[in-house]
Parts: C-alpha cells; structure tokens; sequence
C-alpha cells in the first residue's frame, strides 16, 4: 500500500507539473498557423516543454504503478474482471500520455537541437500547428475516456469493499463524468490528479489507523 500511495502522490505532482508546462501550448489549440510559429521561436517556450514531456512521462508510469496497486487490492483468490479492467485502461491511459508528451514536444525538441548543431531542416512553418493540437486531442478525448475508466471501476469497487470513504468514490464518479463531457476545456483535466491525490491520502491515514489499532 505505501508503494501505492506513494505513486498517486507522484503522479498528482508530475501531473500538474506537465498540465502547467503545456498550459500555453494548449491554450493555442485551434489558433492560425503563425500563433504556433510565434510560440516556437521562444526558446523559453520550448524549454518549458522539453521539462513537460519529462513531467507527462513519469506521470504515466506513476499513474500505471498507482492504478496496478489499487488493483491489486480488489484481487482476490480467482482472477476479477474489476482488477483486469483497472489495469488495462490505466495502461492504456498511460499510453496516450506517452503520446501526447512526445506530440506536444516533438516542435521544441527539433528546434531545440536545430539551435545546438546548426541544423536548417527544422519544423518551422505551418505544419507545427499539427503536432501539438494531435497532442491535445489524444489526451483530452482517449485519454480522458481511459482515465475515467480507470477511476469509475476503482470508486465502485472501493464503495463496494469500503476501501475508500464513500465522498471520496462520489468523487470519482463526478470527476470521471466532468473527464468525459467537458472534453477540451482544459483545466478540468487537473480533476484526476485531484483525485488520486485525495485517494492516496486517504490510503494512507487508514493504514496509519489500522497500525495504531494493531499496535
């Protein structure tokens, strides 16, 4: 469980750090052309995505190492379809955040080496708009979807085991609902991290109860 409650608290950190990282790439979705080449030509910009794709990418493994921990949990002695299912859709999850960091970076790393070795065939016209808004896409529509799913199946299954107080699988089940119909508004993402940080701490007072009682 510590292994556990340590990855939510590491995921909701990294994540938040990536959602800040891009915040200003995001914010460019469906912009003409040359806002995405005006943004490019900061090299502050560019660092500040560099740092994010490292920010999204350990984010992705805490979250898979979370979400197996809290599977792990509801795994008893013949195989759960909850557990395959909380496993498999943080998977998947974790890849579009894979995808997403390497599409909305992709511009800024090639200018950013373009710079260091005098390179001309560099993304710099148009077509940089392309990248970063397919990023966008994949984490604000199957990413989402994924995550949802992740947190819909552990909030019934701790409601159900009482693993979780109960506000906090009511949670989850308004988070997963925002995740999904509010698309590509954005901020709304910073819901998941919220909750599993909440579901992390939680973990951790019980388990602080339950060694007291022990004791």
């Amino acid at each position: 469980m510590r292994i556990t409650v340590a990855a939510g608290c590491v995921f909701a950190l990294l994540f938040t750090g990536a959602f800040v990282a891009f915040a200003e790439i995001s914010g460019t979705f469906a912009d003409p052309n040359p806002a995405f080449i005006e943004y490019y030509a900061s090299s502050e910009n560019r660092a500040r995505d560099i740092a994010g794709m490292y920010l999204m990418t350990g984010a992705a493994l805490a979250f898979t190492v979370f979400a197996i921990g809290m599977a792990n949990r509801f795994q008893g002695p013949e195989p759960s379809l909850a557990s395959a299912i909380i496993s498999a859709t943080a998977v998947l999850f974790a890849a579009c955040l894979l995808v997403a960091a390497a599409l909305l970076g992709t511009v800024s790393m090639s200018r950013t080496m373009a710079d260091l070795f005098d390179d001309t065939g560099v993304l710099e016209g148009g077509e940089t708009a392309v990248l970063p808004q397919a990023g966008n896409v994949v984490i604000m529509i199957p990413g989402a979807v994924m995550a949802a799913a992740t947190i819909v199946v552990i909030s019934l299954r701790s409601w159900a085991s009482r693993a979780l107080p109960r506000w906090i699988c009511i949670f989850g089940f308004v988070a997963s609902a925002l995740l999904v119909l509010l698309a590509f508004s954005g901020p709304h993402l910073l819901l998941l991290p919220a909750w599993v940080l909440a579901a992390s701490v939680a973990m951790a007072r019980a388990g602080r109860m339950q060694a007291r009682a022990d004791a």
